[in-house]
């Protein structure tokens, strides 16, 4: 799915800091990289729902992580917090609606209570920092 391939893509970039990228036939620069996450994980609605569900625990993980721990980009915060958190309630409203058949007794979709029983966990380290 690209609008999947291209948020892993920039999340990779960011994670190893890996300034300038060429994703198809734009340069990722660190000027950049903050727009292009953000419209990425607004894109993120049009990705096939079955690909979501396969990515599910990669993709709500990098979310959570982006909003727990934002990165640094030459000295400045990055603040996706709101992009990622509106990307994470549209998954899992997708989910929720469209795998009605998968709940439980109580309302809740089976896969994503897996996810949180078996997949969650809180970052608690701190990130690192980008090369000086």
């Amino acid at each position: 799915d690209p609008h999947l391939d291209k948020f892993f893509t920039l999340v990779y970039v960011l994670e190893e800091y890996s300034f300038p990228f060429r994703l198809k036939d734009v340069i990722i620069t660190e000027a950049n990289v903050e727009a292009e996450l953000k419209a990425s994980m607004a894109a993120l609605k049009g990705a096939l729902l079955d690909t979501c569900v396969r990515f599910l625990h990669q993709l709500m993980s990098k979310l959570i992580l982006l909003i727990v721990h934002p990165p640094v980009i030459a000295g400045q915060i990055v603040n996706l917090g709101r992009a990622a958190f509106e990307a994470m309630a549209l998954l899992v409203n997708q989910m929720h609606k469209n795998l009605e058949g998968n709940q439980d007794h109580h309302g809740r979709n089976n896969l994503l209570s897996s996810y949180i029983h078996y997949c969650f966990h809180l970052p608690t380290t701190e990130p690192v920092s980008p090369p000086a």
